[in-house]
């Protein structure tokens, strides 16, 4: 991974989103990103792809509350948010407009998605845990 540097917080981001009236992309702020993940359900709003050269930051799902983010630089390596280290199984969901079955410990609450994308976009290093997928 490339180390990262503190950025700018009123910096855009290319995103890209899904909503009732389809598939939105623009260039928008860290806190407008908080609000499209915060939105998400599930149905008609399950995906937020942010772009932030050279990382690429996802998040899907939004059904009672719970979504998957992961994160590339490459495309090839990923790695995804952990909630419940320990937790075992797996759960369906809807992410960006597929259903699958997602391992439970890579499934978090909403606003714990935001807050891990938002402080990844800050530059700072993270408090969250991120997992290589394997």
């Amino acid at each position: 991974m490339t180390e990262r540097k503190d950025a700018d917080m009123s910096a855009k981001h290319t995103v890209s989103w899904d909503d009732e009236s389809g598939g939105h992309d623009s260039t928008e702020s860290v806190d407008t990103i908080d609000l499209l993940i915060r939105k998400l359900n599930g149905l008609s709003r399950n995906c937020v792809m942010i772009f932030d050269d050279p990382q690429t930051i996802g998040v899907g799902g939004g059904e009672n509350g719970k979504v998957i983010v992961y994160r590339t630089e490459d495309g090839a390596t990923f790695y995804n948010l952990i909630g419940d280290q320990k937790a075992d199984g797996t759960t369906e969901l809807f992410a960006c407009g597929q259903p699958g079955e997602f391992p439970d410990r890579t499934i978090v609450d909403i606003g714990i998605a935001a807050l891990a994308v938002r402080e990844f976009l800050s530059g700072k290093p993270s408090s969250f845990v991120w997992e290589m997928d394997e």
